[in-house]
């Protein structure tokens, strides 16, 4: 049986400025999210994600190097795992955006003058950003309404959709 999770996740770099400008902006002890996919039959872990410069799979153990687990929340999945698992595959290889980086922070920032910025469509997966991956594994997988743009999605977003989807989850 294939399961999947979000995993919530906290840089081990402290010279990472992107990821403490993102977990300082944010208010959150964490600043990256990822989807993992769990074989309970074989006991293999995976994890997908969007880094600089391309989004990758990486076994679990390679990620633990550089990351610590905030949060792991089962995801409730409404597709076959061959379905979920051909999305992620189309999602790897795509360059980092830091340009919807920065417009998500100047939308966190400049709250009241940038009302119409989450529903832009910027690059159309062109390039990812690790919330944008997530949400498009939401939209496709779990059958969520973003209710905006994936592409503009902050992780304070992201915890705000799981724990609307999954409300007993923690």
């Amino acid at each position: 049986m294939i399961k999947y999770s979000l995993l919530c996740l906290r840089n081990k770099d402290p010279k990472k400025i992107l990821a403490t400008i993102i977990r300082d902006t944010e208010g959150l002890s964490w600043n990256h999210v990822e989807i993992l996919r769990h074989d309970t039959e074989t006991g293999e872990k995976i994890s997908y994600g969007a880094v600089s410069p391309k989004s990758r799979k990486i076994p679990l153990a390679e990620l633990l190097k550089n990351y610590d687990i905030e949060f792991e929340i089962p995801l409730d999945v409404k597709e076959d795992s061959r379905i979920c698992d051909l999305k992620l595959e189309t999602l790897l290889g795509k360059l980092y955006s830091k340009f919807e980086v920065f417009l998500i922070w100047l939308s966190m920032i400049f709250k009241c003058g940038l009302n119409w910025l989450p529903y832009v469509k910027l690059n159309l997966i062109a390039e990812l950003i690790c919330t944008e991956l997530v949400g498009e594994f939401f939209i496709d997988c779990c059958h969520i309404d973003l209710k905006k743009s994936q592409e503009m999605l902050s992780l304070t977003d992201v915890w705000s959709i799981v724990i609307a989807n999954r409300p007993n989850i923690l």
